[in-house]
């Protein structure tokens, strides 16, 4: 089967770094399941929760830019290691990400959309690349946060974007010639002015701006976000299974 899985892989990979990068997707895929393993829910655990099946399904949704460190750690300890061991369980209704932060725009005479971002125009490339590929995935968390989180947990997250769009491409059909048209053109730069407008909107609302921004099931309760940051799966299993965090 790993052999058939290999000429599979490599068939999607042209020229003479083939082979290398069918080794480094697989060696990225065994880390991440073997870290899983080791920082997660225990196997009886997931069993009963498999079964279980009188639970209220949660939802999350991030606002977030891609080289916040919090949001890293938080996208890359938390909500993607959570999703990963749940996924086969329905605890998780949806995953919302909305990548743009605290930055900000202007429109140009020509109705283009120029930005400035925290932590520089590498960001800005990436909020944009985030979301051509949360649009390319048909807003599927199931398919995106697998690509971007391979992306945000890299110390270059730039460099190694083009292997984790062609995991994407591999694994879950992801289009990565649309992606990567999308995110040097009009159609990137649309998308992230309309994440910064939904950004507003959340922060029109609230006392203070600040990311990560996590809503859990529509609403941001400290409680609940505290505990999201520190151990999102005990979060959600209470969650789903009618438990309420305390001073909730």
């Amino acid at each position: 089967m790993y052999s058939v899985l290999c000429l599979l892989i490599v068939s999607i990979f042209h020229g003479c770094n083939a082979h290398e990068t069918e080794k480094q997707m697989f060696k990225f895929i065994e880390n991440q399941e073997k870290i899983i393993e080791e920082h997660s829910i225990s196997n009886r655990e997931l069993a009963f929760l498999k079964s279980y099946k009188d639970g209220k399904p949660v939802s999350i949704t991030l606002y977030y830019e891609a080289l916040c460190p919090y949001c890293r750690m938080f996208m890359a300890e938390q909500l993607y290691k959570s999703f990963n061991r749940l996924k086969d369980t329905d605890i998780i209704s949806n995953v919302t990400l909305v990548p743009f932060g605290l930055g900000y725009k202007s429109r140009l005479a020509n109705g283009e959309h120029v930005f400035i971002c925290q932590h520089g125009e590498d960001e800005c490339q990436l909020n944009i690349l985030h979301n051509c590929i949360i649009h390319y995935s048909n807003y599927d968390f199931k398919k995106f946060l697998r690509i971007i989180d391979c992306i945000e947990d890299s110390e270059q997250p730039l460099k190694r974007a083009d292997f984790c769009l062609k995991l994407g491409s591999y694994f879950y059909n992801l289009d990565d010639a649309a992606v990567n048209k999308c995110r040097n053109g009009k159609e990137g730069n649309d998308l992230l002015f309309k994440a910064s407008l939904l950004t507003d909107e959340l922060f029109r609302h609230t006392k203070q701006k600040y990311v990560p921004y996590i809503l859990i099931n529509g609403k941001h309760i400290e409680v609940e976000v505290d505990m999201a940051q520190d151990n999102l799966n005990k979060l959600l299993v209470e969650k789903y299974i009618g438990e309420t965090p305390n001073d909730a």
